[in-house]
């Protein structure tokens, strides 16, 4: 179902890059599927698996497991609210579900709209379309704790990397192959250097804006993260180290 089995980093292997092609949408549902699979995997081989990501929501649906909506996509509500601003979405979503707003990032489209297609469709608020399933997995979870102008600029930093790898190259490639609006072309990184290519600004811009948006980013992830009182703030890699250590020997 998904793409190729892994490939290693420092001599570890990962798993979970090149899922799927850039054109196929790979819902939360999907990741929690993938890993729960892995998981069992690694575990079933006497190996420990060590989940690593700065999405706050594909988190939760591992650990937490909320249960999904059984809504099926309607591709003629899609249409319309695909037509409508992100602002437009919110004051929608506000006049039907104020409390939904809370949980939903604000910036997220794809987000918005499937919120408002279940809404609009069982005519119920979105959190009656929530429940949980019983836990699965006893797991340390750990923050790293970086001040915020040493996060701002290892971002800035990855960003040069990125480039001087061949980020906009990559993006040439992929705009001609599947477009700019394509599910994964819509991620930070790629709908910037989508606009370069479109004329709409300069690459210097471009390349700023990805900064931009992934400090925001990064300080919405703060946010969600802060708000878990089950993370272990450290400072360092062995911080980290020494809470595994204690924790897998309890």
């Amino acid at each position: 179902m998904f793409g190729p089995p892994a490939f290693m980093v420092d001599d570890v292997v990962h798993w979970g890059f090149d899922l799927v092609s850039p054109d196929q949408t790979f819902t939360v549902k999907d990741y929690q599927a993938f890993a729960d699979a892995k998981i069992a995997d690694i575990l079933k081989r006497g190996k420990m698996p060590v989940v690593v990501g700065g999405t706050g929501l594909y988190i939760k649906a591992l650990v937490d497991r909320p249960t999904f909506s059984s809504v099926a996509p309607n591709p003629e509500l899609r249409a319309k609210f695909e037509a409508m601003t992100n602002q437009e979405l919110i004051d929608a979503i506000g006049e039907r579900d104020p409390d939904a707003l809370a949980s939903i990032d604000e910036d997220n489209r794809v987000r918005l709209i499937r919120a408002l297609e279940i809404i609009t469709t069982t005519g119920r608020p979105l959190h009656e379309e929530r429940g949980h399933e019983p836990a699965m997995y006893n797991a340390l979870h750990i923050g790293m704790d970086v001040s915020r102008e040493e996060l701002y600029a290892r971002i800035d930093d990855r960003v040069a990397v990125m480039v001087a790898k061949g980020l906009v190259e990559e993006v040439r490639v992929l705009k001609e192959k599947y477009g700019c609006d394509s599910p994964a072309m819509t991620g930070i990184g790629y709908r910037q250097i989508c606009e370069f290519f479109d004329g709409k600004v300069k690459l210097r811009d471009a390349l700023a804006r990805i900064k931009y948006d992934t400090h925001h980013y990064a300080k919405r992830q703060e946010t969600w993260f802060k708000a878990d009182n089950r993370i272990q703030w450290v400072r360092s890699s062995a911080e980290a180290v020494e809470a595994a250590r204690t924790f897998i020997a309890q």
